[in-house]
């Protein structure tokens, strides 16, 4: 069936009190919930190979913390793909207000969220014990979408300027971009805007918006031609990773079959679109149609592949995140005021069911995509 998309709404908050909100709702999440500023994506058909299911199959009630798009193709092949032989089947939620995926794990309404760091940081620095049990975006994929011809020509040249995010959560994911270019939080303003982002900068309400490596293009009827600033042409923020899957803690202590069959699922779909990108897109367009040209889609998958393997993936399996890189992330956080707790790597991530997760056959997974036809 098409997407189903609920109303999303959203309370603009001044940033100076972000972080109080978020213990303010995280200590919340004992309570029912408000679900209604969700959205969920079922595809419009799958191609499974129903043969190879498990006698059982989880459902996983997976939550990510943007519109849903093909540019998360990587999750949407797991599931028609590889989701059945890994004994799981995801069930797409989106959140738009960056912390209410982490609430929903904590009060066990969800069971995985694709989140980014800095909030997966914030929510344990409010003691809320999760953690990434893989992390998808070894690269940091986030920066800004100006008008090409701009006065704007690196990040720096933000200070004093308007830049345009979709929910007010969103400063605790740039703040830390902004300040390796040397800005402070006073010498710039964000403007929540919403998912009309692009419009409110082509009617000059904003001067930049903040995006991603792959979606910074906008759609047909906003503003063109654009620039992107890469955050990553900052060496500071180059060795920051992005988004990977959180869960509880305690869950991964468990071993659960169903967490590694999704983390599995999400490394064969990983290899499936470094192998065949354009069936890859055509996959992602089966649960998110999509009105852009097919090349619009095509490009967004391909420009997300570098950013999901680096040298410790390659070292010690998909997935796997840095300690390293970690480190440096919260001693920044730290730093620079966004959480009050030293943090550790040790306290946000765990690489121990890597070994597990990244146990498939690699070249079968090449050949399925090589062979595949939609």
């Amino acid at each position: 069936m098409p997407p189903s998309i609920r109303a999303i709404r959203r309370t603009p908050i001044l940033v100076a009190v972000l972080l109080a909100a978020l213990v303010f709702a995280i200590a919340g999440c004992g309570s029912d919930g408000d679900d209604s500023s969700s959205s969920s994506t079922e595809p419009a058909a799958t191609g499974s190979d129903s043969s190879t299911t498990p006698t059982e199959v989880k459902d996983v009630h997976f939550v990510m913390p943007v519109p849903p798009g093909p540019d998360l193709a990587a999750y949407y092949i797991a599931d028609e793909q590889f989701g059945p032989e890994n004994g799981i089947k995801f069930e797409f939620d989106t959140q738009l207000v960056a912390t209410q995926g982490a609430k929903l794990i904590v009060s066990g309404q969800a069971d995985a969220f694709l989140g980014i760091t800095t909030v997966l940081a914030v929510v344990n620095d409010a003691g809320m014990p999760l953690k990434y049990f893989r992390d998808d975006f070894v690269r940091n994929l986030t920066g800004f979408a100006v008008p090409a011809d701009s006065d704007i020509k690196e990040i720096a040249d933000l200070k004093g300027k308007k830049i345009g995010i979709i929910d007010a959560g969103w400063p605790i994911v740039w703040d830390p971009i902004m300040r390796a270019a040397g800005l402070e939080p006073d010498e710039y303003e964000y403007v929540v805007v919403g998912v009309g982002n692009y419009q409110a900068m082509a009617a000059g309400r904003v001067d930049a918006v903040a995006s991603w490596a792959m979606n910074w293009q906008p759609p047909n009827n906003s503003i063109e031609p654009l620039r992107y600033l890469p955050g990553s042409d900052l060496p500071e923020v180059a060795r920051t990773p992005s988004n990977g899957v959180m869960v509880k803690d305690e869950v991964i202590a468990e071993k659960p079959e169903w967490l590694i069959g999704l983390g599995r699922a999400i490394s064969q779909a990983q290899e499936f679109m470094k192998a065949n990108p354009k069936c890859a897109a055509e996959i992602a367009l089966k649960y998110v149609p999509s009105e852009e040209p097919f090349e619009v889609t095509l490009s967004q998958i391909e420009a997300q592949i570098p950013y999901t393997y680096n040298k410790a993936t390659e070292e010690h399996g998909q997935g796997y995140s840095d300690p390293q890189a970690f480190e440096y992330m919260l001693e920044d956080m730290y730093e620079g005021g966004v959480i009050k707790t030293p943090l550790k790597a040790e306290d946000v991530i765990d690489n121990a069911l890597i070994p597990e997760i990244d146990d498939f056959d690699e070249q079968a997974v090449v050949e399925k995509a090589e062979a595949c036809e939609i």
